[in-house]
């Protein structure tokens, strides 16, 4: 990740390795558009370019978890209670 290697005492703390996700479930929740997956797949790059794990895993992961929270949270019958 790049943060752990501008700020080593996240890892000690281990906060790097969630920083990303955070990142794209806060902005999929906030942005609610096509923008959360665009910034999903750029983060998945720069984290995917920074590990040792196969290129393009990230931004699938990213990618995936960002489009359904949007899709999910953009739908009105979602923030209803079905046993009420």
């Amino acid at each position: 990740m790049i943060l752990p290697v501008i700020f080593p005492f996240l890892n000690v703390v281990g906060f790097g390795s969630a920083l990303v996700p955070l990142v794209v479930i806060y902005a999929s929740l906030e942005l609610g558009d096509e923008r959360a997956p665009v910034l999903a797949c750029i983060l998945g790059i720069f984290l995917d370019l920074t590990s040792s794990n196969r290129l393009g895993t990230s931004v699938l992961v990213l990618f995936s978890l960002s489009a359904l929270i949007v899709t999910q949270a953009s739908r009105p019958e979602s923030h209803t209670w079905p046993f009420g």
